[in-house]
């Protein structure tokens, strides 16, 4: 797929949610002195991106795997990495009750719609036979 469907794909998964904040209280940071308690607000369109470039970077990683071109090492990545990002992304999934996994379901067939309505290529071929 081209950077340009990427960019459709992204535009169809946004194009539904809220623009509302949402707000996110109680990220501590206990590394600071005194102690820093923050509230973070993001949009849910902001979160389901979160979610997907986890995700999607998990897919790429496992790809470069399963081809042993992986930068890190394998049993840290799978062990530790893998478990982490996928933990993180299903975190928010449920607590905003997304399922990153329909949606890319929904966006596909969406887009196979508009990529195959394309009459005038039809038009042509009829009128050549």
């Amino acid at each position: 797929m081209d950077k340009t469907g990427q960019f459709d794909l992204w535009d169809i998964l946004v194009k539904e949610s809220p623009a509302e904040d949402v707000k996110i209280n109680g990220a501590v940071n206990v590394h600071s002195s005194p102690i820093s308690n923050y509230e973070v607000a993001l949009s849910y369109g902001e979160l389901t991106l979160i979610i997907a470039v986890l995700r999607d970077y998990v897919k790429g990683l496992d790809k470069l795997l399963e081809e042993n071109t992986l930068p890190i090492d394998s049993i840290e990545y799978e062990a530790y990495y893998r478990k982490k990002f996928m933990q993180i992304a299903d975190r928010i999934s449920k607590q905003i009750d997304y399922d990153y996994d329909e949606q890319c379901k929904k966006c596909l067939k969406k887009m196979g719609k508009a990529n195959s309505s394309d009459i005038g290529e039809d038009a042509l071929v009829l009128a050549l036979r």
